[in-house]
């Protein structure tokens, strides 16, 4: 039996082999994970596949590169092959596309302060002020607010990251990386379709079979199933069924999380939509719904006037582009604030939000009901997608009052 590694003596082989302990511990935790599940899943368990399973867990430490960028990269590649996961699972296609965006804002963020600074970037010089700059050189390109804090997360990710691969101890940094507040009235995030609008998208006459009706009646379906696009989008005859008391259900995995949820079809429309594709929805990329969904929204707002109200929104970088190249023009309020129609703000994820929304303020369930619909685990991520504005809350509050005083005075009638 080797003898224990005196601190005093050798503090260096000493760390060494601590940090060795850990990683040893860690891949026994994720090996006892993979063996449950394989065990629930009712899948054989083999020496082989242990084996295989270990090889691809473990990555020795000299095999990481020690700079951030080249970490970043390697980090990538790692979760592309399902080597680095996130707890048991491996990171999806959507997420990895994020880290890959981060990515390419990080190298030109790098490369921008090196040259400014004549300082290079490192994990033990990470502070507020790095950070600070990171969020200002982000600002300055133009990035919306949601797509900056969505950076920063994956900045604090990969510090952490960089951390638990034992490649610095500077975790007093992540104190400094803190997401910014949006713009109060902005309406990037928060424009969705309220139930008359709703309606009228569905009773909208649009020629049978096109792609406008087909992306159409796809929007819709995430409307009334308030899932991600990515969900919505790809349901099939196996997702439908009925619950032991016969409601119908749509049972969705859904992709980005991998949170199992059962969606009750709380209405007619959403039944005879997925009747007419024999509950075989039309496959259509995020894509071509965000660029049709907002031809068909425009063309009904000559009907339908709430379509057509301006609101306050921020330019995006590429649309920063297109105006300074003059392929673009923007509309303006009296303050030079830019304004958009609201049926110009409207994309895939407006759907999930729509959906989530009206059933909020329709006051018929709890959050707790809601949140098994829209497969939420923390009510604080669920109220992300409630689009009350303050004029909404304020319009609210005023009714509630004035069916007080009315009680009041009926009740004074009593007496």
């Amino acid at each position: 039996m080797p003898k224990a590694v005196n601190k005093k003596a050798n503090p260096e082989l000493y760390e060494k082999m601590g940090k060795l302990s850990a990683r040893l511990n860690d891949l026994r935790e994720r090996l006892i994970i993979h063996i449950d599940q394989l065990n629930q899943k009712k899948k054989e368990i083999t020496a082989r596949g242990l084996s295989d399973f270990i090889a691809l867990e473990t990555v020795t430490e000299d095999a990481i590169p020690t700079a951030m960028l080249p970490y970043l990269n390697w980090l990538i590649e790692q979760m592309k092959s399902g080597a680095f996961k996130h707890g048991s699972e491996r990171y999806d296609y959507d997420t990895i596309k994020v880290w890959i965006t981060f990515r390419n804002v990080y190298e030109r963020f790098e490369k921008e302060y090196e040259e400014k600074t004549g300082k290079v970037l490192l994990w033990e010089t990470l502070d507020k002020v790095t950070l600070d700059a990171f969020v200002k050189f982000m600002e300055d390109y133009g990035y919306l607010t949601k797509t900056i804090n969505k950076y920063i997360i994956c900045f604090k990710a990969l510090v952490q990251y960089a951390y638990n691969h034992n490649l610095h101890d500077n975790l007093k940094c992540l104190k400094g990386i803190q997401k910014i507040k949006e713009i109060e009235g902005c309406a990037t995030t928060k424009t969705y379709l309220n139930t008359e609008e709703v309606q009228a998208l569905y009773e909208m006459p649009l020629e049978p079979g096109s792609l406008n009706d087909q992306v159409r009646d796809v929007f819709l379906i995430g409307v009334y199933t308030c899932q991600r696009v990515s969900d919505y989008a790809n349901l099939k005859p196996s997702n439908f069924s009925t619950t032991a008391k016969g409601t119908k259900v749509i049972r969705i995995v859904q992709e980005k999380t991998g949170n199992s949820t059962v969606v009750p079809i709380l209405n007619d429309n959403l039944q005879t939509l997925v009747e007419k594709y024999d509950y075989r929805i039309p496959h259509i990329s995020d894509v071509i719904i965000n660029r049709y969904i907002k031809k068909i929204l425009k063309k009904l707002s000559e009907t339908v006037p709430s379509l057509q109200a301006s609101f306050r929104t921020i330019l995006t970088l590429k649309e920063k582009k297109a105006i300074e190249a003059k392929t673009m023009t923007v509309e303006t309020d009296v303050e030079g604030n830019v304004i958009k129609r609201k049926y110009d703000l409207i994309s895939t994820h407006s759907a999930r939000r729509s959906g989530i929304t009206n059933l909020y303020k329709s006051k018929l369930f709890t959050t707790r009901q809601l949140m098994s619909i829209s497969g939420h685990k923390t009510e604080s991520s669920f109220y992300l997608y409630i689009a009350e504005s303050a004029d909404e809350l304020a319009d609210e509050i005023a009714e509630i009052l004035d069916k007080a005083k009315k009680n009041e005075s009926s009740n004074e009638e009593l007496f």
